[in-house]
């Protein structure tokens, strides 16, 4: 074949149908489908990547068909392929012109040659994810016409423009070149960077992205048909920030979707919306497993689904229930589950009970107390298989020796729904039947009401006592075997409610006053300005502001320390008289009378005088000491605040 006399040159960015079509309106011939007949080729069959025909084209111009390699475009009945990229042919617009004006007035401006074959069709014009010119930071331009006619002749099209373009000048919007736009720009020039997207087609790598983008600027419910190209340059810049973080940053994404679900079904299509409808549309595409794969994955984890459930594959396990999907599995009301779940502290508490169905609980917790609270009883009939009061049945749920497998929010409300589980109420009931301490009841011991009022002693710290094996002295009325039948002795209880240890018993305020032979007062004073040590009883929780002294505290301060009236009673002699004789032997009380109430001697200062205090009075003296006796009193004065 002879060569023609006209060539131009083919660029490094252009796709062979524009150098086609350049070749052909330098030569003269008005349209490239009656260059193609006179050449003897078939341009649709140079459009779309057949060999033979671009052989011949080759030979006109003079090239060898590996040099028009880079520029050509092969195609079959769903993808476009072009330097060793997979694009869908909906992604690769050529029914409509696509350009740059300012690329175009430059290269027409600019560039040597024929008017007419100077301007040329980049690549990236072609493919619908790229919306900027790298070079002069502009939207693309699509052109309005988009028939059949000359669908291929870039020139001809152009030329359909030429009148427009001084419009297309002035209306040119600034706009950067996004990373996705790059990343697109990255693949064709077989650059690589990033894994995750590199193992994907990239059509589906820059289409995924942009599903990802439509659904975080539109919502779950974007219609694609109806996003503008602003939009969509938008969603492609966002959505790249997510699928180039790689697995992680789309599984983060979709989590983030299944966190925020409002539906009832809860369905991953629901939860995900377009973004999984759309995957569902190309489900036969395996350039989507990837992506398919991790969206099972996350609804399987994050969503309330499982076996009998199907997205992109089976679901196997369950994870997560809803109070609907809990009710419709274990065949009961979502209202009774939606009782029970508040109850075990699975769901909150809201006012708005229509809240409940849109939170999720952990499946096997979920399944594990509707199983048991379908034998388990309410807290009346533990108490009649127990045979125990009420408040006594509190205290040893409040105690835990009886664990609940669901509670309330109002404790006063324990029996409003299924509560103890049967085996734990035998396991008590055996466990009260060894406490049994004596065959045969001895004197002294009665019933535990009784017992507990005569002691003083509240029903927590008595159950406590009981059963902690504290208390030796246990016995069964009649040989039954009820709570209520048990005997025990309420001197025991109270002993052992102010005993903190071996050898160690806790002393109340009146019994540490007749030790001391002092007022009671007298015994507060000294405990509010720390001269004697006092505590609580951690046995009597319901008494716990009740305060006592250990007796190892009193003894201790009763070697330190006598009273003026411990002196009277074991001397036989007058108060007055008493400090009087002591003030003459420089013995001074120990504390400040006016705070304490009464006189305290240091007990070793006294003790060196006692002989001399002990000698008998002389006989003058006893109506003055009966006076004396009148006068001298302790003062009782009250306690500082």
């Amino acid at each position: 074949m002879k060569l023609l006399a006209l060539t131009v040159p083919l660029h490094a960015d252009e796709i062979l149908t524009s150098y086609c079509s350049r070749t052909a309106a330098v030569n003269g011939i008005p349209s490239m489908s009656a260059f193609a007949r006179h050449m003897g080729f078939d341009l649709t069959a140079v459009a779309n990547g057949r060999h033979s025909d671009i052989g011949i084209f080759a030979d006109a111009v003079g090239l060898k068909r590996e040099q028009l390699e880079h520029a050509v475009v092969r195609t079959n009945d769903t993808h476009a392929f072009v330097r060793d990229q997979t694009i869908s042919r909906y992604h690769f617009r050529r029914h409509r012109l696509r350009f740059c004006p300012h690329c175009i007035l430059e290269d027409e401006t600019t560039r040597a040659g024929r008017r007419q074959g100077r301007a040329y069709a980049r690549l990236n014009w072609s493919i619908t994810f790229i919306r900027t010119c790298p070079v002069h930071r502009s939207r693309l331009i699509t052109s309005e016409n988009q028939g059949l006619k000359a669908i291929h002749d870039f020139v001809v099209r152009l030329g359909w423009e030429r009148s427009n373009m001084p419009e297309h000048l002035l209306s040119s919007k600034p706009q950067e070149p996004t990373k996705l736009e790059q990343y697109v720009t990255d693949r064709l020039l077989g650059r690589r960077g990033n894994d995750f997207m590199d193992a994907m087609p990239l059509y589906a790598a820059a289409q995924t992205s942009e599903w990802v983008g439509a659904t975080m600027i539109r919502g779950l419910d974007f219609k694609p048909d109806r996003l503008s190209e602003a939009e969509w340059y938008e969603a492609g810049k966002q959505g790249f920030d997510v699928v180039a973080d790689g697995e992680d940053g789309l599984r983060r994404f979709l989590e983030d979707l299944c966190s925020k679900c409002t539906s009832n079904q809860q369905h991953s299509g629901k939860a995900m919306g377009r973004f999984y409808g759309l995957l569902r549309y190309q489900k036969r595409d395996p350039a989507y497993a990837k992506v398919r794969q991790i969206v099972h994955q996350v609804a399987a984890d994050r969503l309330p689904l499982g076996p009998g459930d199907d997205v992109f594959g089976a679901i196997t396990a369950r994870r997560w229930h809803t109070v609907s999907t809990a009710a419709r599995l274990h065949g009961q009301t979502p209202r009774s589950v939606a009782t029970k779940f508040r109850a075990a502290g699975l769901l909150p508490y809201r006012a708005n009970r229509s809240g409940d169905r849109r939170v999720l609980v952990d499946a096997r917790k979920a399944d594990e107390l509707l199983v048991a609270a379908n034998r388990a009883v309410s807290s009346a009939e533990a108490q009649r298989m127990l045979g125990m009061p009420v408040y006594h049945f509190s205290a040893i749920v409040e105690e835990g020796f009886l664990t609940p497998i669901m509670t309330t929010k109002d404790a006063r409300k324990k029996g409003a729904v299924p509560y103890f589980a049967v085996e734990e109420i035998v396991a008590l009931k055996g466990k009260l039947a060894k406490l049994a301490t004596m065959s045969d009841p001895a004197g002294g011991l009665v019933e535990i009401p009784k017992a507990t009022r005569s002691a003083k002693c509240g029903a927590r710290d008595f159950v406590r006592l009981l059963l902690k094996g504290e208390l030796k002295n246990v016995a069964r009325a009649n040989k039954k075997d009820g709570y209520r039948d048990m005997l025990v002795d309420p001197t025991e209880i109270r002993q052992a409610l102010l005993t903190v240890g071996p050898g160690t018993v806790l002393l109340p305020i009146p019994q540490v006053r007749k030790t001391l032979t002092v007022q009671a007062s007298c015994v507060r004073a000294l405990i509010d300005y720390g001269q004697l040590p006092v505590t609580t009883s951690a046995r009597r929780k319901h008494s716990s502001r009740s305060r006592y002294v250990c007796q190892t505290d009193l003894s201790a301060f009763g070697s330190a320390y006598v009273s003026i009236g411990e002196l009277v009673a074991s001397l036989g002699r007058n108060a007055r008289w008493i400090v009087r004789r002591l003030t003459e032997f420089g013995v001074q009380p120990a504390f400040d009378r006016d705070l304490i109430g009464t006189r305290f001697f240091r007990r070793p200062e006294v003790a060196l005088h006692l002989e001399e205090l002990s000698k008998t009075r002389p006989a003058h003296a006893a109506a003055t000491e009966a006076k004396e006796r009148h006068d001298e009193k302790t003062v009782d004065f009250p306690a500082p605040a």
